[in-house]
């Protein structure tokens, strides 16, 4: 299940655009209805996507034979530069992995491709509970930043780096997804 989350950032609408790069029909839009240029240091706004744990075990994470994921997807955001995304393993012990992006050009549509290592440490438990989010940051504010970039880490405040635009700066700002994939490997 999908969802924003925010606390204390502004606000967003959330509708499902015809805007999509050939091959897709829609696409998620965010649009910033509220804006806060210097959100504060708790405050935070996402996009996040939950996985049930019953659907992650062929990932063997917990073990010597863990696998990797990639991450793919296409995004169209007002804000060019660095953008940044999260997974987190939830259960016992939480882990979070970071990584930056670029959004090369402006409203222009872009294919991302993030490897995510695999996480030998941590073990999903088999059930129907959230087993991973996988987040897309449109506002973090400084508790949440990490320099812990492209691999995984036990900091359950690691969501965001201080290189992230600043998505909710200004009313109007858009962020767009489609073709969103998460697959064992490479």
């Amino acid at each position: 299940r999908s969802s924003i989350s925010i606390s204390n950032l502004g606000t967003w609408t959330v509708d499902q655009s015809t805007d999509a790069p050939n091959g897709f029909s829609n696409s998620l839009k965010a649009t910033c209805t509220t804006a806060d240029a210097s959100p504060a240091a708790g405050d935070y706004s996402i996009f996040v996507h939950r996985i049930e744990a019953q659907n992650l075990q062929n990932l063997a994470f917990g073990t010597a034979d863990a696998k990797s994921m990639t991450l793919s997807f296409w995004v169209r955001a007002t804000k060019a530069g660095t953008q940044a995304l999260f997974v987190t393993k939830e259960d016992s012990t939480k882990n979070n992995f970071v990584q930056e992006y670029t959004i090369n050009q402006s409203d222009t549509w872009e294919y991302k491709t993030v490897t995510i290592p695999p996480l030998t440490a941590s073990a999903i438990t088999n059930d129907s509970g959230t087993g991973i989010r996988v987040g897309w940051i449109l506002a973090y504010g400084s508790t949440y930043h990490t320099s812990t970039i492209g691999s995984w880490t036990t900091n359950t405040n690691a969501f965001s780096t201080a290189n992230a635009v600043n998505n909710m700066d200004t009313v109007g700002n858009t962020l767009y997804l489609t073709g969103v994939q998460l697959e064992v490997g490479d």
